[in-house]
């Protein structure tokens, strides 16, 4: 026969009854229900640790986006200022070769 005393002053619950288990059955559930709590918090860790990877692959691909963006960016203007310099150079040359007619 099983009771339960309530408490509402300290919000406790107490149970008054008569154990038909064995302490042998007692003790295998106390180390069941460790059992259970190591592997539950292993298995938390474990998806902590998953997340903090999949946190840094993100920066990671962000950063190398970033960096395409900052190699196209310089890439295009290095092609604009060789452009320029080779226009400048083809003037340069027509002007010597018409001081050289003269």
């Amino acid at each position: 026969m099983e009771t339960s005393l309530c408490s509402i002053l300290d919000n406790t619950i107490e149970k008054n009854a008569e154990t038909t288990k064995s302490p042998i059955i007692r003790q295998q559930e106390l180390q069941l229900l460790e059992s259970l709590k190591k592997q539950i918090k292993a298995k938390e860790e474990e998806l902590k640790k998953a997340e903090t990877i999949n946190k840094n692959f993100e920066k990671m691909i962000q950063l190398v986006s970033v960096l395409g963006q900052i190699d196209t960016f310089l890439t295009e203007r290095s092609r604009a200022l060789i452009r320029k310099m080779a226009i400048l150079a083809e003037d340069d040359d027509e002007v010597l070769e018409e001081e050289l007619e003269k």
